[in-house]
């Protein structure tokens, strides 16, 4: 059964890009073209906090582009649901799949800054000291076996990607059964690489042929990517503070909202915009 999300892609303050993923109740048709209310209504609620951007600090949308689609993804939003069940518990006791700097029980991920950047706190560094340093949740873990960590570490050395900020992720179940010296063991399920925007690089799969692995992977990319998450509806787009585009459904949605809401507020008057930042 696929669900319904809402995907917002903004700049955020320090000029890089970031997605919040929204996902919805289960859709009853099979094409994101038929938007589900709560789609409509989030979208409505970033769009009249244009219309009232005088309340707002200018940044909000001047110095931002807010890009806002609906789609449908093909998997429960709360649950992972992979058929392996020693990693669904784990991840799902976890939290499930989670995007930037993060170490759970089935997931380690880091940002890597570009191999161009050398300065952090003030202070000053060689140039690919600091990607270094955030890769050594990789490069120094004590999981003896990794397999497609030299695959992934080849991709992060080619051209096009030495000097960007990328996101690194682990994905891993622990075993049941500690090793040898009672320390726990790690299987390694694969790796993704994407920009911060969630743009995917690469996904690394050492183990593809195994059905678990190919299913966990799979979600697992829907996840750190937003780029496979199949057809969009393009919603709503703000660019540099300007109105570029909204999709007929949400403005005839938004018009008839304000309407409504006049009608309601005492005296005709137009009630006031609501409090809550559009996200």
């Amino acid at each position: 059964m696929p669900y319904h999300a809402l995907i917002s892609t903004t700049n955020s303050n320090n000029g890089s890009l970031s997605t919040i993923k929204r996902v919805f109740d289960e859709s009853i048709t099979a094409t994101p073209h038929d938007l589900s209310l709560p789609q409509l209504e989030e979208a409505a609620r970033v769009l009249a906090a244009y219309e009232d951007r005088a309340g707002y600090p200018t940044a909000m949308f001047n110095d931002r582009h807010w890009h806002i689609d609906a789609c449908l993804v093909p998997f429960h939003p709360h649950k992972v649901q992979s058929g392996l069940k020693i990693f669904d518990d784990q991840c799902n006791r976890s939290g499930g799949f989670m995007t930037g700097n993060v170490s759970t029980n089935t997931q380690t991920s880091q940002y890597v800054r570009p191999v161009n950047m050398t300065e952090c706190n003030g202070m000053s560094f060689a140039p690919g000291e600091l990607r270094k340093s955030d890769l050594r949740a990789f490069t120094e873990s004590r999981d003896p076996h990794q397999p497609g960590r030299d695959s992934m570490l080849d991709e992060l050395k080619r051209a096009e990607n030495i000097n960007k900020m990328l996101v690194v992720y682990k994905v891993f179940h622990t075993q049941a059964k500690p090793n040898d010296y009672g320390q726990p063991v790690r299987r390694v399920h694969g790796w993704v690489i994407t920009e911060p925007c969630g743009k995917l690089v690469r996904a690394v799969i050492p183990e593809a042929f195994h059905m678990p692995t190919s299913r966990i992977m799979d979600r697992a990319i829907a996840e750190f990517s937003h780029e496979t998450v199949g057809d969009r509806v393009r919603l709503l787009r703000i660019d540099g503070g300007s109105l570029t585009y909204v999709a007929p459904e949400l403005a005839a949605f938004h018009e008839s909202r304000k309407q409504r809401e006049s009608v309601d507020a005492p005296n005709g008057n137009t009630p006031a915009s609501p409090s809550r930042k559009p996200y």
